[in-house]
């Protein structure tokens, strides 16, 4: 057996966020190549952050995929331009062809070998048509309806990120949680501890009748990040995170 050298010193390459408050959070940005998760209630802006990250690639010249399954890309791009209105140069940028939707109709329940083959075949094929390197999936939500039961799920998504991985794309996925048990949640079939490298999770915080949202790193494989919660919003220029004023330390896994 022959000896395996490991370089520690390697730096890691990034894709920045375009999110100056969620770079800061990441040292920089998402690892290059990493399979990533965004987690979070349902309206925390998960869509729009995913969103946000792949329209800041597209515009600097990172070719980057939106791919929907409940919705069209007219439907999309609409709803992500309603909330960023200075994001109507979009068209532009899939004009351009760094800016790739694809739209993916299933039609039967994702049960066997063969279908989730097919399913994730297809999403591999939206990625190539521009060379993407950065991929966008909402939802995971969908998906999990659409699974005949939790090993069903639990398999399409290994393989799915797997794929992802050996083509070298970083992705980006969401999915809705629920938190009504403390801090913990569970989807059945889903251990997001072990399927991704990298855990982003979004909360709603209601106080007085007034809603606001914050972001937090639960994970990272490859690199560091803070993991104190910060502040987000929603503004016409895109995402804003605020800086977290108290951070509760870095890790590194």
């Amino acid at each position: 057996m022959g000896k395996v050298t490991v370089d520690l010193d390697k730096p890691v390459k990034r894709i920045s966020t375009g999110i100056l408050g969620l770079d800061e959070m990441l040292y920089g940005g998402l690892p290059e190549g990493s399979q990533n998760i965004i987690i979070g209630d349902a309206g925390s802006c998960k869509t729009l952050l995913a969103f946000n990250i792949a329209y800041y690639c597209a515009k600097n010249g990172i070719p980057s995929t939106v791919l929907t399954i409940d919705q069209t890309s007219n439907d999309m791009l609409r709803n992500a331009v309603s909330a960023f209105v200075h994001f109507a140069d979009v068209k532009e940028l899939v004009d351009k062809g760094t800016f790739n939707t694809v739209e993916i109709e299933i039609d039967e329940e994702l049960s066997s070998r063969e279908s989730i083959t097919y399913f994730i075949s297809e999403i591999v094929k939206g990625v190539r048509m521009n060379d993407s390197k950065l991929l966008v999936f909402d939802s995971l939500s969908v998906l999990r309806a659409l699974s005949a039961d939790d090993r069903s799920f639990t398999r399409m998504v290994n393989y799915m990120v797997e794929s992802f991985r050996n083509v070298g794309i970083t992705s980006i996925i969401t999915m809705e949680i629920q938190n009504g048990q403390g801090d913990r949640h569970k989807v059945p079939g889903l251990y997001e501890d072990s399927m991704f490298d990298g855990i982003i999770k979004l909360s709603n915080i209601t106080k007085a009748g007034v809603t606001t949202h914050s972001a937090s790193i639960v994970k990272m494989r490859f690199s560091k990040y803070k993991t104190a919660s910060a502040q987000l919003s929603v503004t016409p220029d895109g995402i804003v995170i605020k800086s977290a004023t108290r951070l509760a330390g870095d890790e590194m896994q």
